[in-house]
């Protein structure tokens, strides 16, 4: 082996030493965002609006650890769908109403098609007056309908939003929360 043989295994040597780590560090990213939100998935912030703090992160984790006890799959956070979720909730709060269906009787799947998304199924939970995600978490479980959205296997994606009611239906300020789901 002369001088210029010897460099150019040197070379290949730390080209391959290069692309080994790149493809380790890319496998690792890569597994590290299928089990754990980063700030590379795009989602809604925490929401504080005085007293109360709902993030949207702690609701995604608790709906994906109630799919995992089902043996269900986890969603995906779909950040067009925390677009949709929050087109519905300013809507509530701006017609003042506490719905699926709008006063007009319009569902709510409008939301989710406007915003460009095409599915085969939809659902959608709302809870009010909940003052944390743990909170919301556990109002939307402990009813039947919601609980039943959230574990529905036909569901692959999720979307969340979060608003403040000055003065919902009359009574007083609240804090709505939309979550909708999509196949």
């Amino acid at each position: 082996m002369n001088y210029q043989t010897g460099r150019r295994l040197r070379k290949v040597e730390e080209w391959g030493l290069v692309i080994v780590c790149v493809l380790g560090l890319a496998s690792f990213t890569s597994l590290r965002l299928l089990l754990e939100p980063t700030a590379a998935t795009v989602r809604q912030p925490t929401k504080v609006i005085g007293p109360y703090t709902i993030n949207i992160d702690n609701l995604w984790r608790r709906t994906n650890g109630a799919r995992l006890q089902a043996k269900l799959k986890p969603l995906s956070l779909n950040p067009v769908l925390n677009t949709s979720s929050a087109a519905k909730c300013a809507d509530m709060v701006s017609k003042n109403y506490w719905a699926q269906n709008d006063p007009a009787g319009t569902p709510p799947w409008h939301f989710i098609t406007d915003a460009g998304i095409t599915y085969k199924q939809a659902g959608e939970n709302i809870a009010q007056g909940f003052i944390t995600d743990a909170g919301v978490f556990k109002g939307l479980t402990d009813t039947d309908a919601h609980k039943a959205n959230m574990l529905n296997p036909a569901f692959t994606q999720v979307g969340f939003a979060v608003c403040k009611s000055p003065n919902l239906q009359g009574k007083g300020p609240k804090l709505l929360v939309v979550q909708q789901f999509t196949n």
